[in-house]
């Protein structure tokens, strides 16, 4: 009982205090800043720029005095953004910021200026809008708008917000830089459909032709076509690596003679040998990440065979995947649906 009294007490008190204007004091009138400070070092990047930003701002003549002798916000937050990934914060929490969230976090630690990857992983509730603070920059190399982490399927149910229409005219801000430093895109998965389609091929083909006229990294051969337009592909940028952004042609070969691009056929990514170790299918000649093959293995505990999605069979009512040599999944004469043979029991 007294807990409770005194909990209410607490409450009411603060009520009375806010309705006469009565602020309470700033987090770091409590704390010392070197507190604050060592808190932060303890987090990840990504977590500390977002803990920086929740610290309330001054917001009285007498904050604004007092906020002379604490400490910036930006020493919380940090002075080493080259990469910028949400995927360093819990999945919950980046599913839940806005584009206020991350435009705040952009403009906090200068991200136009001192970012060199930015990775929007999780952040599934956001239309683009928050990414305006990147308008014109220059320094930027990678922008992975695919919304999922790394050797992760693509497609997303259902669709994120993020809108082709808003994102568009800022990466053209940034493409239309003589200076500019981008390397890679990675978009969203939706935006192949018909209805985007359109509007989404003019900015690849500018893209397109800014990669063609860029210096590249390779072995010196001019690479032509960075874009690719297939439906099945449709946006996904051939030649470089998704993890290090470095350019890499048939050309370019290691020691004993093995080209050093792949690409997955599970995450649809383009991967270097130097970031992702590669497999082939057991099924066909397509590659396959080592990261990726627990999202298809055989629903058969005794197989050990490595397949892509494509040679990966479903059954229609359970949803398991069998490999070619363990499918034994019968199709209806009438409806052509596929049942395996523990559904068809």
């Amino acid at each position: 009982r007294t807990m409770i009294s005194q909990s209410s007490k607490r409450r009411n008190t603060a009520a009375n205090a806010s309705s006469q204007g009565i602020t309470c004091p700033h987090i770091y009138d409590i704390l010392p800043g070197g507190i604050l400070k060592e808190v932060a070092s303890f987090l990840a990047p990504t977590s500390r720029a977002l803990f920086a930003i929740a610290i309330t701002p001054p917001s009285s003549p007498y904050d604004i005095i007092m906020a002379r002798c604490r400490p910036n916000r930006s020493s919380i937050a940090g002075n080493d953004w080259h990469t910028l990934d949400f995927g360093d914060i819990e999945k919950d929490l980046a599913a839940k910021l806005t584009d206020d969230d991350i435009s705040q976090v952009l403009l906090h630690i200068d991200a136009a200026n001192r970012v060199k990857r930015l990775r929007l992983t999780n952040c599934i509730n956001i239309t683009g809008a928050g990414l305006s603070p990147l308008r014109g920059c220059t320094s930027i190399e990678q922008i992975d708008m695919s919304l999922v982490g790394a050797h992760k399927k693509l497609q997303l149910d259902p669709a994120p917000p993020l809108s082709c229409d808003l994102v568009l005219p800022i990466l053209d801000s940034i493409i239309s830089q003589e200076n500019n430093s981008l390397k890679h895109l990675l978009f969203p998965y939706d935006w192949r459909e018909e209805e985007v389609r359109l509007r989404f091929l003019e900015f690849l083909e500018r893209y397109d032709g800014m990669l063609e006229n860029s210096p590249t990294a390779c072995c010196g051969t001019r690479l032509d076509g960075l874009i690719c337009y297939d439906d099945d592909w449709f946006g996904i940028q051939d030649w470089t690596c998704s993890e290090c952004a470095k350019n890499y042609c048939y050309d370019c070969t290691d020691e004993d003679d093995n080209k050093q691009l792949y690409f997955c056929f599970i995450c649809e990514r383009k991967y270097c040998t130097t970031c992702a170790a590669m497999v082939a299918c057991s099924g066909c000649d397509n590659s396959v990440c080592v990261d990726c093959i627990p999202h298809t293995a055989c629903s058969n505990s005794h197989c050990t065979n490595v397949v892509c999605n494509e040679c990966l069979h479903k059954c229609g009512e359970c949803n398991k995947g069998w490999c070619f040599a363990c499918d034994d999944c019968m199709s209806c004469e009438d409806c052509y649906k596929r049942c395996c043979g523990e559904c068809s029991e």
